[in-house]
């Protein structure tokens, strides 16, 4: 099984006895496989460093998780496309209640 495991959950799942730690143990056993970026990497050694303010423990974190045969770097890709917008005639329906005022005929 492959997971993402969001930055707001990075924490609690390093806290032996939470909940989440459970989490965490999967990790170091090899039960699933954590997918990050480079950008995932930096927010979490930021939000940890920012949380414990503790440079050691956010460095054995890291190196933990940069060098785990269970972590797939991944690239991810962004497609971006425009939007289609409705016809003149409707944008002009749209926008008449918004004018105060105005005469709707």
């Amino acid at each position: 099984m492959k997971i993402v495991l969001d930055t707001n959950c990075l924490i609690p799942v390093l806290i032996p006895g939470s909940f989440e730690h459970d989490i965490w143990q999967a990790f170091r056993t090899g039960r699933y496989t954590l997918c990050v970026s480079t950008e995932i990497l930096f927010e979490y050694e930021e939000i940890l460093m920012h949380m414990t303010g503790n440079r050691e423990f956010t460095t054995l974190v890291m190196d933990t998780l940069v060098n785990a045969p269970n972590v797939e770097h991944v690239n991810p890709t962004y497609r971006f496309s425009t939007l289609s917008l409705p016809t003149p005639t409707i944008i002009n329906l749209l926008t008449v209640p918004l004018l105060p005022g105005l005469p709707i005929s």
